[in-house]
C-alpha cells in the first residue's frame, strides 16, 4: 500500500509524494523508499517526488528521490510504448472517451522494478491486465499484457507492444 493513492485524491498523491509536499524529514522519506516506494510514480499532474522536491526548493532530497532503474529504455519509446498499451486497456474494456476516474498504469514504474511485472485490474470486468517487461534478443524492451474477465470463458487475450505498436498474438485463454 506504500504506493497507493485514494479514490477521492484527484491529485493521484502518493504517500511518497505527501511527504515530499509537506516537508517530512529526510529519515521519513528514507524509510518510505526502503519501504518500496516507487520514484518514478507520477501525479495527475505528471511529476515524480523528486519534481516535487525541486519545486519546494528541497535540494537535500534530489539525490535520494532520483529515480534508480534497473532495466533502460528510452523514456520516448517506453512513453509510445505506454500509449499503445492505453489504446488496448480502452479497447478491452469499451471505453469510447477517456476516463477520468480510472487511472491507466504508468509504465515508467517497471523500469524500476527487479521484477519488472504488474497487475492492473479493471472494475467491473471481473478481471483485468497482467503485464510485464520483456527483452528481445537485442536486449531491447517489449510489454507483454494478458487480460481477461474470469466470468466470461475464453476471454483472455495476450497483446505484445512495442514503440512501433501493438499486436494481438494469442486469444481464447482464461
Amino acid at each position: 500500500m506504500i504506493n497507493a493513492t485514494f479514490l477521492d485524491n484527484l491529485l493521484w498523491y502518493s504517500p511518497l509524494h505527501y511527504l515530499t509536499e509537506e516537508n517530512a524529514p529526510v529519515e521519513i522519506i528514507e524509510k518510505t523508499i526502503i519501504l518500496g516506494a516507487w520514484r518514478t510514480l507520477k501525479t495527475r499532474n505528471n511529476e515524480k517526488a523528486i519534481d516535487i522536491a525541486i519545486r519546494n526548493g528541497r535540494q537535500e532530497l534530489v539525490s535520494l528521490l532520483t529515480p534508480v532503474y534497473l532495466h533502460h529504455m528510452p523514456l520516448e519509446s517506453l512513453l509510445k510504448m505506454q500509449e499503445y498499451f492505453h489504446e488496448v486497456i480502452n479497447g478491452r474494456i469499451n471505453v469510447q472517451r477517456k476516463s477520468t476516474s480510472l487511472r491507466l498504469p504508468d509504465l515508467e514504474v517497471l523500469l524500476e522494478l527487479e521484477d519488472p511485472h504488474m497487475w492492473f485490474p479493471v472494475p467491473g470486468m471481473y478481471g483485468g491486465f497482467n503485464y510485464r517487461l520483456a527483452y528481445n534478443r537485442d536486449k531491447s524492451l517489449r510489454l507483454i499484457s494478458e487480460s481477461w474477465s474470469r466470468v466470461v470463458g475464453g476471454s483472455g487475450q495476450r497483446h505484445e507492444i512495442t514503440p512501433e505498436g501493438s499486436e494481438l498474438v494469442d486469444e481464447g485463454f482464461v
